[in-house]
């Protein structure tokens, strides 16, 4: 009974030093994920760090404990900033693929598989200029857009009637 109790405490430990690596780490149980077996861990900061300020003297230990106090606070919030960025990430990407989805590839990319597999093979470089040109010059006046929302009739893009 005593070693599972030990194992229990040493599980919600928050501070360990790495005597190898010469590292203070923190083990962050409120990020522990469900079906994890341990809570992430990660480096605070060297025993260098830890034992002594920037102007070389040693730190008493009430400077050590707030010391990694502020650093597990900072590296806390620095990881779930980078978790909320990823989430956000993670939506903004799958808001794309619906869009992709339902509007089809961009015009730009269509625009440039044509060119690659159509015009590059079988015109002059000449013809080829001109038909970047062209390209580059329907972008620059309608903007990249979804190809599904191309339509035969130029005039039905009010920014190319626009700028005539």
């Amino acid at each position: 009974m005593d070693s599972i109790w030990l194992k229990e405490a040493m599980k919600l430990e928050k501070f360990r030093f790495d005597e190898k690596r010469q590292q203070v780490r923190a083990r962050f149980h409120e990020l522990k994920k469900p079906g994890k077996r341990d809570a992430p861990q990660y480096v605070l900061c060297s025993f260098e760090f830890y034992d002594f300020r920037k102007d070389g003297k040693r730190r008493s230990e009430k400077e050590q404990t707030n010391l990694l106090t502020r650093l597990y606070a900072e590296k806390l919030s620095e990881v779930r900033k980078k978790e909320e960025q990823k989430i956000i990430l993670e939506q903004q990407e799958k808001q794309e693929l619906e869009n992709f989805k339902k509007l089809g590839m961009k015009i730009r990319e269509v625009m440039q598989l044509w060119i690659d597999l159509e015009i590059e093979p079988n015109l002059k470089s000449n013809t080829l200029k001109e038909y970047l040109r062209t390209c580059s010059l329907y972008i620059e006046n309608n903007e990249d857009h979804h190809i599904r929302e191309f339509k035969k009739n130029h005039d039905s893009f009010p920014s190319l009637t626009h700028k005539l």
